[in-house]
């Protein structure tokens, strides 16, 4: 349980006397900032590496769209469907329309937004309280990066050009409106060394013709039938590709994911197949690279009942014996396992976290054992630009983390620190995932009763001010310490704020109380300017002793931090904490 306000501050009271002005403190380092004075506490060896706290409201919002019964009317790209519009152009040409030989360019908006027919949650917060394991490390210098561009079109390019310096054998192209076809090209398009590009029904846009022209690849794939996929673009593709354009296309999501399978692994086989809806697009795109490094396909099924025909046939024809399922029984059911088994095939593994995001964690985890060269983070909120990450980082044999648009969950970050990338990239613009999540900021639980909203968010202010400070000078983002950790910074605002005022001191007992810590940062604020957190920062960022606090960093470790900004009367307070 979190600590409150008002139970820290009786559990100091009981601890400490404050008879004199600063008798129960002791003065480390002050600076001469005659607004704002600020403490900073140097400690010896490194420890352990903690978990994450601080508290954030919580989104309002129903739960996560995986853990609701798919709808049943959700349409299959090969059925035309009018309630998805186009996101670049929304007068979409008739049926009777025609295209000549000419490939139609579309102009690109300045911003993409994500069809109305894709869910579009916010989960809870509430990972402050899960624990990390002691002793990981990160590598020296690793920084976000981000693959974006104007939009998903533009940042499937984007991605590909990341990934393909030159020209390639084969390109894999799926429509960028709808997900179902396209979550089983990105094993296939991995297993090929192909980047996979997105195209809109009816014209080829701008960025992808760009990509297709500097790839010039020999075979281009068309994953969907027509109605995803129009004649005219597949036409228009014919004179891109040097020896062959083809089409791979069922009657329905789960027969077209069949024939991507039946593309990828007809010849050899597959001992494994994972398994994954076919009514949402979380859990399959998590599954996508973890297939890819096992050489195994991605295998859509609907919710429950028996498993369509198509599925059961290629699972004989490949000689698949082992299934590793994505999601839970919700998403996936112990019916619908069982028919696909069909007393033929095990279970090995199934991936069932309470949320998208945990989902997504325990995938990296089981499936990707040691250190990896790079790790992709995609919003959990949105399929664009994930299919193509996906595909890329099934070729590196990376995972594929789903994260919040502005934090990173501690189930996800858990598990990016334990595989010690070299590198880590965000997929999509600022408009997708913030710059929160490129400066690495962790996602919070809520607040505990009896805290302050503002108290909070202004501690939340300081860690975010922190990690774009430690951004802007090419160091790794800092965690949020976990309750346990981060109780020190708290605590110890709470008894400033009772003490007579006076300036502000350090904890004398800080080490005995919290030995994670290796720098301490103390400030009292009584100027008009008290109410901001963010004044708070700048005096912090602008004082030597916080300074050295925001660019703390140990050779491989990952860096904690605890904020506690507290507004009480005309004054604030503010104590940080950085550690391991």
């Amino acid at each position: 349980m979190r600590t409150k306000h008002s139970l820290a501050a009786a559990a100091l009271a009981a601890a400490m006397i404050f008879g004199v002005a600063g008798s129960a403190f002791a003065i480390e380092r002050q600076s001469s900032d005659a607004e704002s004075a600020g403490a900073l506490r140097p400690f010896a060896a490194d420890t352990d590496l903690g978990a994450s706290g601080l508290d954030e409201e919580a989104p309002s919002g129903t739960g996560d769209a995986e853990t609701a019964a798919p709808d049943p009317t959700t349409p299959d790209p090969t059925t035309p469907d009018s309630t998805i519009p186009d996101p670049d152009t929304p007068d979409q040409p008739s049926e009777e329309d025609t295209s000549d030989t000419e490939v139609p360019v579309v102009p690109e908006p300045s911003e993409d937004a994500e069809p109305p027919a894709e869910p579009q949650q916010e989960e809870p917060f509430g990972y402050g309280a899960v624990p990390i394991a002691p002793g990981l490390s990160l590598n020296a210098g690793q920084v976000n990066g981000r693959l974006a561009g104007a939009d998903r079109y533009d940042t499937a390019a984007a991605i590909s050009r990341s990934a393909y310096a030159s020209t390639v054998d084969t390109v894999v192209i799926a429509t960028g409106v709808n997900f179902p076809d396209s979550l089983s090209a990105a094993p296939l398009a991995a297993k090929r060394g192909a980047p996979l590009l997105l195209t809109l029904p009816d014209r080829i846009p701008a960025a992808t013709l760009a990509e297709l022209q500097r790839l010039k690849p020999n075979k281009i794939l068309v994953v969907g039938s027509a109605s995803a996929v129009g004649q005219s673009v597949f036409d228009a593709l014919v004179p891109l590709a040097k020896t062959e354009v083809r089409r791979l296309a069922g009657v329905d999501r789960f027969e077209t994911s069949a024939v991507l399978a039946r593309e990828g692994w007809g010849a050899a086989g597959a001992a494994n197949a994972f398994i994954a809806t076919g009514y949402d697009y979380a859990d399959a795109l998590s599954a996508g690279p973890a297939a890819a490094k096992n050489d195994s396909p991605v295998l859509l099924v609907p919710t429950s009942g028996p498993a369509p025909a198509s599925t059961l046939k290629v699972l004989d024809d490949l000689k698949v014996q082992g299934l590793f399922v994505a999601g839970s029984t919700v998403a996936v059911s112990d019916e619908m396992v069982n028919s696909l088994r069909a007393g033929k095939r095990t279970l090995k593994d199934r991936y069932a976290g309470a949320d998208r995001f945990e989902t997504s964690a325990q995938i990296a985890n089981k499936q990707f054992a040691g250190a990896v060269n790079a790790s992709y983070w995609a919003t959990g909120t949105g399929f664009a630009d994930a299919l193509a990450g996906a595909a890329v980082a099934g070729a590196q044999a990376a995972p594929l983390l789903l994260v919040q648009s502005h934090c990173v969950p501690t189930t996800i970050y858990n598990a990016n620190d334990r595989l010690r990338p070299t590198q880590t990239f965000l997929l999509g613009s600022a408009s997708v995932l913030n710059d929160g999540v490129q400066h690495g900021n962790e996602c919070a639980a809520a607040p505990a009763a009896g805290q302050s909203a503002s108290d909070v968010a202004g501690s939340r202010q300081v860690y975010e001010k922190v990690n774009a400070e430690r951004f802007a000078r090419k160091l790794p983002a800092a965690r949020l310490a976990d309750a346990g950790k981060s109780a020190g910074a708290v605590n110890w605002s709470v008894s400033m704020s009772a003490a007579p005022a006076s300036a502000p001191q350090t904890n004398p007992n800080l080490q005995a109380q919290q030995p994670w810590v290796k720098r301490e940062y103390v400030q009292r604020n009584p100027t008009a300017s008290n109410a901001d957190p963010g004044v708070s920062f700048e005096h912090l960022k602008q004082s030597a002793n916080g300074s050295a606090l925001i660019t703390y960093q140990p050779a491989d470790q990952r860096v904690l931090v605890s904020a506690a900004w507290l507004h009480k009367g005309q004054v604030s307070w503010l104590t940080v904490h950085a550690g391991v």
